[in-house]
């Protein structure tokens, strides 16, 4: 089968790299200009260069909230670390050695922005895709069609009455990126999942206060 990936992070490469031992062709089409998805740390905020929405949520400080047992790559283990919980240029590293065992990279299209994906009547699909830097728009057709992009890049803030009135001050954790901002202020956090925690603990080490607040009585 000729098979159309969609996105090169942890889950796109390993979709890749078990469709080519299947003896499948393969394509895989990544709007950036590196493998890694959501674990690439970048300044940029809302939109890239490109113009188009940044994907990742990473921040500097990040720890993984599972044990690295539960993240790696059936029959391709963490061997550079012995601790359980790593930051994300650890697990970003581990990405890239997967890539370069299987011999993944000659597979991906960098910069190349996925903007349609239909059904045909020949259970086929018609594929159209933008090179970026060329501005080239190609059109393809694709046996099977698998979407790797992920499920939390496009950020949800809750409708609180007079947020608006905090401006830039109020952001999702989508859009945090380093602690500096937050020097000698008091800051509160809404929601004590595993961003919330995190956060409060990075940015705890700068600011005068941090507040934490939940919706229910348990951590």
């Amino acid at each position: 089968m000729k098979i159309g990936i969609v996105g090169a992070g942890a889950a796109g490469l390993a979709a890749l790299r078990h469709s080519l031992q299947q003896g499948h062709e393969c394509v895989v089409f990544e709007k950036t200009d590196k493998i890694g998805g959501t674990w690439n740390y970048t300044d940029d905020l809302d939109v890239d260069s490109y113009g188009l929405p940044v994907h990742s949520s990473m921040y500097q400080g990040l720890m993984t909230n599972l044990p690295k047992e539960l993240m790696e790559y059936e029959d391709f283990p963490y061997s550079e670390v012995d601790k359980s919980f790593i930051d994300q240029k650890t697990v970003l590293n581990y990405i890239e050695r997967f890539a370069d065992r299987y011999n993944l990279h000659p597979y991906i299209k960098f910069l190349h922005h996925v903007i349609r994906v239909n059904p045909l009547p020949n259970n086929k699909w018609a594929f159209k895709e933008e090179n970026l830097k060329t501005k080239e728009i190609t059109d393809h057709t694709f046996d099977a069609i698998m979407i790797c992009i992920g499920n939390y890049s496009v950020p949800k803030l809750p409708e609180i009455s007079g947020m608006e009135l905090l401006g830039s001050k109020a952001i999702h954790s989508h859009n945090y990126r380093k602690s500096d901002a937050y020097e000698g202020k008091k800051v509160l956090v809404i929601g004590a999942g595993p961003s919330g925690i995190d956060i409060a603990r990075l940015v705890g080490k700068v600011a005068d206060k941090v507040f934490i607040s939940r919706r229910d009585i348990f951590l």
